[in-house]
């Protein structure tokens, strides 16, 4: 599983590709952060969507530098977790199913920040599967098609939390990683990053 998130706008703009494998009864991870949005390359971009200019297209493994990225001095780390918090994240993400109607509005609704989250699961012989967050809500799409809501949501307008279990899973997940201490380490220098990025 490689998960891609980016956030550029009010806080502190950064990117993180982060490269899982499960090993025995956790996950081994190698992981590639900048403090630009669009600074770092991932092994594959979601073929389902259009690029825009906001979207990061650079493609680059997570152990290599290559030549389409803007940030050559992005931070490396390399660790395990315990499979629960992805195994958790992961069952979030089958429990749904397409939304029938597809009836969503495509794109971002203004605001002040530009968040970009892609995950793509591999299993042996069989096709990646494409997860992606294009907007402010972070509505989730599966292979191009937006998901449904949860029953428990389903009082709730979409693009306004219509996902908010799968993000809080999604968001427990970059947590458990590290990706915000991780971030947080790179501005320690200020603004433009402790190591001159």
């Amino acid at each position: 599983m490689v998960l891609h998130d980016t956030w550029n706008g009010l806080g502190l703009s950064h990117a993180a590709v982060i490269a899982l494998q499960r090993s025995g009864t956790g996950f081994t991870y190698v992981a590639k952060v900048s403090t630009l949005s669009s600074g770092i390359g991932a092994p594959a971009r979601d073929p389902y969507v259009v690029l825009t200019e906001d979207m990061p297209s650079c493609t680059c493994r997570v152990q290599q530098t290559c030549a389409c990225e803007h940030d050559r001095k992005a931070t490396r780390r390399q660790g395990r977790i315990d499979a629960a918090t992805v195994d958790e994240f992961l069952a979030a993400l089958a429990a749904r199913p397409l939304d029938t109607t597809q009836s969503y509005v495509d794109g971002h609704v203004w605001t002040d920040d530009y968040p970009f989250a892609h995950v793509s699961v591999s299993i042996p012989s069989a096709p990646a599967v494409h997860f992606s967050a294009l907007d402010q809500q972070r509505h989730w799409r599966r292979d191009g098609k937006f998901l449904a809501q949860d029953r428990e949501e389903l009082g709730v307008r979409i693009g306004v939390g219509a996902h908010r279990k799968l993000n809080m899973a999604f968001q427990k997940l970059l947590g458990t990683l590290g990706v915000s201490g991780w971030v947080r380490e790179l501005y320690k220098g200020g603004p433009a990053g402790g190591d001159g990025l």
